[in-house]
């Protein structure tokens, strides 16, 4: 709300033109009541206007996108608005008018003319197609006591509210409703298209009570079950993409799932009728798709000849720095190069007691940061040869995770392809060839370890003075950062060992107790004949900025003494202190770059930053000197 609006005069006629379904336009009208009215749904307020030209009122509902510029007091009773995106429809047989976008030209006024209700003036045939004369009459005493017809609709339920028009985030490539100016389709005139007239996937709305898109199935997953609350049963969806560009997930439950898996097949085009619209879930959803819709087994969905106008596939790449600020469990898209992979290997889901395949890898990309991306399923039985280093490969649907630090993981609906023939895959190989190799690279992900994209790559670095100084651990969230460290002490007692005996059960790795000659295994409920130590360490190590206490575990444990837990226990169990004290003399002094997850933790009611070390590396000079050379750069470019 602001004194500096400018007062604007009403659009003469802009009712009546309304009523008759042209939306085209940015029609100025008036309001001249506003009335919050209840429904159905939880926590979601409506509001209903009833908006005037001066010659003619109508009744209108505010998108709930909008509802701040009420509760914000922009929108008041006798303001004046441009009506930006707006469309005309026939709920309960009463035309109602609905504001998906407007802007407030003018504070309150005094109410502009006598307006009569459209609805008895087109029934007596006074409403005429253009701007009627009274449009420009002069201003009338303000409106004290609205005509009772307009408000006998109070109390009924409104339609469900179309998606929020907000802001889109910054990894978001496409905004939604983003389609050029001559092919924007009218709302109005949309829903009344026969099926030869094709609607835009990024034109539906959900007040629409007809539509048809014709739509490529760029995805599909397997007919798959769920269970719910005491229920079940199968569930299928698809991606489909229109010849605009536009997607959208489609879905399949039950008896409507189990025949669509078997008719709808990968890249053939469809023709799809109206079915229940929704806002897309971001939770299986690429931000690129507003909606997502359901069809049942009855749908008159009819396979069609090959449009070339549509893509085979589309995709909203975002750069590898940008996921930092994207929130968990969003599904996106990204193309990156392979900076490291592992061997395949499996899982047992606990809730299901399933095996389940898997494999992670490493991509980084022109942002110099690199991410974890774990690969499930039969995307991770791939040939170990499809993910060597330096092989170029975009992932569509892909979901984020915030667990120790930003992480990947593709979904049953995630399309990989390697070395695409695409320009971004171009400009991406250009990059890792001439420069990416080589440069500094800064990871999101908190179990990778080194420097280089070529090689290993590191997260920030922080000195251990920099842990004080910027109280990093103390959020709510763990933090992660490396940081070059020179061990001067490992802690060691003589009645306690610096290892743990641990479940022999592969990915277990719980401790053991034994009993009569064996090792049980609580997690596991079995025993063993046998145990794997497996180290637990507490170190202290210094840089030039101060000292810190770390804590190391097994793998990090087997590089810092380099020798396995087994091996220490082995010189331990046969007295061989010579040989066990070597190994930590000679331990002692060595710089290594450690990756390190810092967490505020309870001990004794003290609260204190834990320091975890997740790996551990030698120092490699030559990559080190690489580092300090582009952190100079950076200082003299400041300069």
């Amino acid at each position: 709300h602001s004194s500096s609006l400018v007062v604007m005069n009403v659009t003469p006629g802009a009712i009546s033109r309304i009523y008759n379904g042209d939306v085209t336009g940015h029609p100025v009208v008036q309001v001249i009541d506003v009335k919050k009215i209840t429904t159905q749904a939880a926590n979601q307020d409506r509001w209903r206007l009833v908006i005037s030209d001066g010659a003619h009122y109508q009744q209108a509902m505010l998108a709930t996108q909008l509802n701040d510029v009420v509760r914000n007091n922009q929108l008041t009773k006798n303001c004046l608005i441009k009506m930006v995106e707006f469309l005309c429809n026939t709920i309960s047989n009463r035309k109602i008018v609905i504001i998906l976008g407007l802007e407030v030209v003018s504070e309150a006024i005094t109410a502009i003319g006598a307006p009569t209700n459209i609805e008895q003036a087109a029934g007596s045939g006074a409403a005429p197609g253009n701007a009627p004369a009274a449009a420009n009459a002069p201003a009338a005493t303000p409106v004290t006591q609205p005509p009772m017809q307009y408000q006998n609709n109070a109390g009924r339920t409104a339609p469900p509210a179309p998606p929020a028009h907000a802001q889109a985030p910054s990894y978001q490539p496409n905004a939604a409703r983003n389609f050029p100016a001559q092919q924007k389709p009218s709302f109005g005139q949309a829903a009344n298209q026969t099926a030869s007239a094709f609607v835009p996937i990024a034109g539906l709305n959900q007040y629409m009570t007809k539509w048809t898109i014709k739509a490529r199935v760029t995805s599909r997953s397997d007919l798959r079950s769920w269970s719910k609350n005491g229920r079940s049963g199968s569930l299928f969806n698809v991606d489909l993409l229109d010849s605009e560009g536009g997607e959208m997930r489609g879905i399949f439950f039950n008896e409507a799932a189990e025949k669509w898996s078997q008719l709808l097949q990968l890249d053939k085009v469809y023709t799809f009728p109206k079915g229940s619209l929704k806002v897309a879930d971001r939770r299986f959803c690429s931000p690129s798709m507003q909606y997502e819709c359901s069809w049942d087994a009855h749908a008159d969905i009819q396979e069609v000849a090959n449009d070339d106008n549509i893509q085979k596939m589309k995709f909203s790449f975002v750069p590898i720095s940008s996921i930092q600020t994207v929130p968990a469990n969003t599904t996106i898209d990204i193309i990156g190069v392979v900076q490291s992979a592992q061997p395949i290997s499996s899982i047992v889901i606990k809730s299901s007691g399933q095996e389940r395949k898997k494999r992670n890898i490493s991509l980084v990309d022109e942002s110099r940061t690199a991410i974890d991306v774990t690969l499930w399923g039969d995307k991770a039985e791939r040939p170990d040869e499809d993910f060597q280093v330096g092989t170029i490969m975009c992932i569509k649907s892909c979901r984020v995770s915030d667990y120790g630090g930003k992480s990947l993981g593709t979904v049953q609906s995630s399309y990989i392809d390697f070395n695409p023939d695409i320009a971004e895959s171009s400009k991406l190989r250009a990059w890792y060839d001439y420069q990416g190799k080589d440069q500094p690279i800064s990871s999101l992900s908190g179990n990778t370890g080194g420097a280089g994209a070529g090689g290993n790559i590191q997260t920030a670095r922080k000195t251990l003075g920099q842990i004080k100084d910027e109280n990093i651990g103390h959020d709510e969230k763990p933090a992660w950062f490396s940081c070059k460290v020179t061990l001067t002490f490992i802690k060691r007692d003589q009645d306690r060992p610096i290892w743990y005996m641990a479940c022999p059960n592969n990915g277990c790795n719980k401790k053991v107790l034994e009993s009569n000659g064996s090792w049980r295994c609580e997690a596991c409920q079995k025993e063993f004949s046998n145990a794997e130590p497996r180290y637990i360490l507490s170190v202290t190590g210094g840089d030039p900025t101060g000292t810190a206490y770390f804590n190391a575990f097994n793998e990090v444990g087997a590089v810092i003494l380099g020798r396995s837990a087994s091996d220490l226990k082995a010189f331990k169990d046969a007295n061989d202190e010579p040989a066990y004290d070597a190994c930590f003399e000679e331990a002692n002094f060595k710089t290594y770059l450690f990756k390190v997850r810092a967490k505020l933790d309870k001990y004794q009611d003290e609260s204190r930053v834990r320091l975890n070390i997740h790996s551990a590396e030698p120092v490699d000079f030559v990559t080190e000197s690489r580092y300090m050379i582009s952190e100079i750069k950076k200082y003299v470019e400041v300069m």
